[in-house]
């Protein structure tokens, strides 16, 4: 089942996340960490922005380490005075982390930290834990016998340290800095990574301060719950890259593990569906001055009839007698009399991208010319001024370096024709009217910058055209009896909201001699809208009540287990 996510704006399939946020949420009760350093990685594979994967995991994080830490918190193995410590110093390493990761962000460098961060720290403490267990192993033989556990408490230069404190429940007397730092590091980790920390944390506390083993993992349950749910406030108020649909599907499989039963009633949202006579897209029809006879170019269009050709020519044919007709005339030799099979796209909790018709007639004061006629549609997204970077290689690590200003591109941009559109279209007429996908990108630069603009803008064309975003759609028109004309163009699932400008134009010999313009309506409706509204306009608030579902499903999950072990 594909589920929209209002704030990252993809679609995924919500029983992957299902299954991840399951399989990660085990991990936090067995060895005392959120699970966020395989989470947050995983959403990035699934395609889940880094901005919003790493914001949104500290919401499993929360709830599974809320679950957890109140067992521990019943068998008294919590340190709390220590967790204390480390919980001051991990929300300044919070805020140092979200100015940190706001400002890679600017730079376009986010994504590179992130994996390299993880690269480095999971390379880190991999390779200490496999040292110490060919240290275990090879004692062991020496022995001949079971390991004892080797005495962690002695002294070092943690305990010449000043400002020292007694902590009772570890029965150790320190200074409180090795804590604060130990703290103000997990708390930069988790704002750039999205982790828990605890798998920096938990060995830090053993073998650097000497805690118990019993009070580490309860004690470092507690300082993560705090300080991951600061940086998602942070995240949620800076930078609006908390997602509560994406939060909430990892919370259900990570807290009770229970599936949505309303999912099976959900149909996705594949093509869109042509609305009776008389809604918006016939209403387009009638402004022209179609009428009745649009309902025909409608029902014609709409109808599949395999294996009778004579009588869809001879309707085509009836059809283009009625309009010429009734259409009211100009001085216009040839016009476009078209519609919509939507004028708007709603985007709903299940929505998977949308197939939009386009139809119409050509409308002549003449007979038909001896020229053949070509039919362009083109399908425009909101416009708005971007960057591009070109990465290279730099210490065997790609990294971004140029960068050039996109004036103006389009969110999505299509454009179909009844051939090659540079067969159909003269370079002259796509240079007048923009309708070839490199000149629907507007860049500025400095005159001695112009073959880099075009390399640039040739390479956000390739990776636009990968994702879905810009198609360039040959011999896609359908055009019959020269008079009456269709095309079918997809809109993906990542969507940017707004109006789609939608064009057709008529040409014969390469020129343009006739063009119509229309929009389509593109919107997030519902549950959606209001998200995606709140997040912005209210933020604050907007963290809170991410929050609280992250507590409240990490509290349900440890009394609804409490019931069923006590029943068992």
């Amino acid at each position: 089942m594909q589920m929209y996510l209002p704030i990252a704006e993809v679609s995924v399939n919500a029983y992957l996340l299902l299954g991840l946020g399951g399989i990660v949420g085990l991990l936090s009760g067995m060895f005392g960490v959120g699970g966020g350093f395989l989470m947050t990685p995983l959403l990035f594979f699934i395609g889940i922005p880094p901005a919003v994967a790493v914001a949104t995991g500290t919401t499993q994080i929360v709830a599974s380490s809320v679950s957890a830490f109140l067992a521990h918190l019943r068998r008294k193995t919590v340190d709390m005075k220590m967790g204390g410590v480390l919980l001051g110093g991990g929300m300044v390493g919070a805020g140092l982390g979200v100015l940190a990761f706001n400002y890679l962000k600017a730079l376009g460098q986010v994504d590179l930290m992130v994996t390299l961060f993880y690269v480095v720290f999971l390379s880190t403490i991999g390779s200490l834990m496999f040292i110490e267990s060919l240290t275990a192993i090879r004692r062991a033989r020496r022995t001949g016998g079971p390991v004892k556990p080797v005495k962690r408490r002695h002294r070092n230069w943690v305990h010449i340290l000043p400002i020292k404190v007694r902590f009772r429940t570890s029965g150790l007397y320190i200074s409180i800095i090795p804590p604060v730092i130990i703290g103000i590091g997990v708390g930069i980790l988790t704002a750039i990574m999205g982790v828990g920390g605890g798998f920096i944390m938990v060995p830090a506390m053993i073998y650097l301060l000497g805690m118990p083993t019993k009070v580490v993992i309860g004690t470092s349950l507690f300082q993560i719950i705090f300080v991951t749910a600061f940086t998602m406030l942070l995240h949620a108020v800076t930078n609006q890259t908390v997602d509560v649909i994406l939060g909430v599907l990892l919370l259900l499989g990570g807290g009770d593990r229970r599936t949505d039963r309303g999912a099976h009633r959900r149909q996705a949202e594949g093509r869109a569906i042509a609305h009776p006579a008389g809604a918006s897209g016939a209403g387009g029809l009638r402004q022209a001055g179609a009428g009745p006879a649009a309902d025909a170019v409608r029902a014609l269009f709409h109808r599949r009839r395999e294996g009778r050709p004579m009588i869809r020519h001879a309707a085509t044919l009836l059809i283009a007698l009625a309009l010429s007709l009734t259409l009211p005339r100009t001085g216009a030799a040839e016009e476009v009399v078209m519609g919509l099979s939507q004028s708007s796209v709603s985007i709903t909790t299940n929505f998977a991208g949308s197939d939009i018709l386009i139809f119409g007639a050509i409308k002549r004061e003449t007979a038909i010319p001896e020229e053949e006629l070509d039919v362009i549609v083109t399908v425009a997204g909101p416009s708005a001024p971007l960057t591009v970077r070109r990465k290279d290689r730099r210490l065997g690590i790609w990294v971004n370096t140029e960068a050039v200003q996109i004036d103006s591109a389009p969110s999505f941009y299509a454009v179909a024709a009844t051939g090659k559109l540079g067969e159909v279209l003269s370079q002259t007429e796509d240079l007048r009217h923009r309708i070839s996908i490199p000149l629907a990108i507007r860049s500025v630069g400095a005159p001695d910058a112009v073959g880099d603009a075009q390399r640039f803008t040739e390479a956000l064309i390739r990776i636009h055209s990968a994702n879905g975003l810009y198609e360039q759609l040959d011999d896609s028109v359908d055009l019959q009896e020269q008079t009456l004309f269709r095309s079918s163009i997809r809109l993906p699932a990542n969507l940017t909201e707004g109006a789609y400008r939608t064009r057709i134009f008529l040409a014969r010999g390469g020129e343009v001699i006739a063009k119509y313009e229309t929009s389509i309506d593109v919107r997030k409706v519902g549950l959606e809208r209001y998200l995606y509204t709140m997040a912005h306009r209210q933020p604050l608030l907007y963290g809170l009540m991410a929050l609280v579902l992250a507590i409240a499903a990490g509290w349900g999950a440890s009394a609804f287990f409490r019931v069923v072990l006590r029943q068992g």
